[in-house]
């Protein structure tokens, strides 16, 4: 397992993960027509310009990526958003989601300015809010109905950061 940055030329491999994992109810919040290469490429683009882009890569394909970056207002300079995390579920519960997160969190506090970072994840997924606990992550704001999954039931997303 190879975890490194990722480059521009990996865009198409996290498409591919992406797809994979987008089949998964639960899992990112996109359903699986939504993730489009121009969506892949846009968040690499910005995670490679002013944030940072990890990716796990294990015989010639990319099985685990992060990314976070800022969303270029000024009053947030300080922020790292938008954190994503994605693992194949074919790799799931082998630690490949803490070893890129930590190594996202390592990352991020060497961008100049930045002490915070903050994500959002699903009220139902128990799982991801224990596990971003783990590294240090705080509940900060519940937001009711945020989400209607393919059943066309509503989810809350709850708002997550840290400081450094």
């Amino acid at each position: 397992m190879n975890i490194r940055k990722g480059r521009i030329d990996d865009v198409d491999k996290v498409y591919r993960l992406y797809k994979k994992v987008s089949q998964t109810e639960g899992g990112i919040a996109r359903f699986e027509d939504e993730v489009t290469e121009e969506y892949v490429e846009g968040f690499v683009k910005n995670a490679l310009d002013d944030g940072v882009f990890i990716v796990a890569e294990k015989d010639g394909d990319i099985v685990g990526e992060i990314h976070g970056y800022k969303i270029g207002i000024r009053v947030f300079d300080h922020v790292l958003s938008n954190i994503t995390i994605v693992v194949s579920p074919d790799f799931c519960g082998e630690g490949i989601g803490k070893k890129i997160f930590l190594k996202l969190i390592e990352e991020g506090k060497k961008i100049e300015g930045v002490s915070r970072m903050e994500l959002i994840a699903r009220e139902s997924n128990k799982k991801a809010l224990k596990f971003y606990e783990s590294l240090g992550f705080e509940i900060e704001g519940k937001m009711r109905q945020r989400i209607k999954n393919s059943k066309g039931e509503f989810e809350a997303d709850i708002l997550m950061g840290i400081i450094f």
